[in-house]
């Protein structure tokens, strides 16, 4: 195999592996941090809030160093070789897999006990708040109602369920009252959701709560919110399965980088679904409203 399909950044002037290593997680969106070489799973932050550490990487200090990096909150990873300058032997390449091979399993192993651990800090957090009511500042200022499912916690944020298909509770996502939102670290949300009303015969699907309540609040019609735009087709599918024919409308964000109307398009070709969205970009369905 030329070294080229492993590494697309070959040079015949080699940097030091830690080069290699530090110049490839920048060049995905990582910052540029010193990792340990040692075969175990290491976490760092991407971002500059407090306790963060949704970043990890695995290398190992083989002949030729390799591993795997990524980051939890994104849902990405890349696998990465450092370039020795020369095509790799059928026993270096095999070497290499056999890293990536380990590096996935201790990437599974520990994405299962954050889920886990997750699943049981969600129902401690979530039977522990209280039912929100309509003068919670973030609703007020939205102007929509607190629907069946949403509650608030002993620190005044709006605490939002996220299910998966047979309904368990697998994370939680916080609203705060300025608008903030974060997710219950850890937490599963592919493939997860919050419903809002009763299967009719139009169900709609939306990225967020405020953007959800007012659809219902509007057309009386059962609204799934996905939480982001990338959830929208998975969820989308699940949908089409368990209701069949139903009429499914997807409801857009309008936003700047048309990562909203690009997701929703995705969906809606995949189960045969109908697009809106509001007019004016920057603009999700609630800001129309209001």
């Amino acid at each position: 195999m030329n070294i080229l399909a492993i590494n697309p950044n070959f040079t015949t002037d080699l940097p030091s592996v830690d080069e290699q290593i530090r110049a490839e997680m920048m060049r995905h969106g990582f910052p540029g941090i010193a990792v340990k070489r040692d075969g175990k799973m290491h976490r760092f932050a991407t971002s500059d809030k407090n306790g963060d550490d949704a970043g990890w990487y695995i290398f190992f200090d083989d002949e030729i160093p390799a591993g795997m990096f990524g980051d939890w909150r994104r849902g990405v990873e890349f696998p990465f070789c450092c370039t020795i300058g020369r095509e790799l032997t059928s026993e270096e390449l095999a070497a290499h897999n056999r890293a990536v091979e380990e590096a996935k399993k201790a990437r599974d192993a520990e994405r299962a006990a954050l889920v886990e651990n997750a699943k049981k800090r969600a129902a401690e957090i979530y039977e522990a708040s209280a039912p929100a009511t309509a003068d919670h500042p973030y609703l007020a200022r939205k102007q929509v109602p607190a629907f069946e499912g949403v509650r608030v916690s002993d620190k005044g944020a709006l605490v939002l369920p996220i299910r998966d298909y047979s309904g368990a509770l697998s994370s939680l996502q916080f609203v705060m009252a300025e608008g903030d939102k974060k997710f219950l670290y850890g937490g599963e949300v592919k493939n997860r959701f919050f419903t809002i009303g009763t299967a009719g015969s139009k169900i709609f699907l939306c990225e967020g709560y405020a953007t959800g309540a007012t659809i219902h609040a509007v057309t009386g019609c059962a609204v799934v919110v996905c939480f982001s735009a990338s959830n929208i087709p998975n969820v989308a599918k699940l949908i089409r399965t368990r209701f069949g024919t139903v009429e499914i409308v997807i409801a857009a964000d309008n936003d700047e980088n048309g990562i909203g109307r690009k997701y929703a398009d995705e969906a809606a070709g995949a189960i045969g679904a109908t697009v809106v969205i509001p007019p004016e970009v920057g603009q999700d369905v609630n800001d129309f409203a209001l």
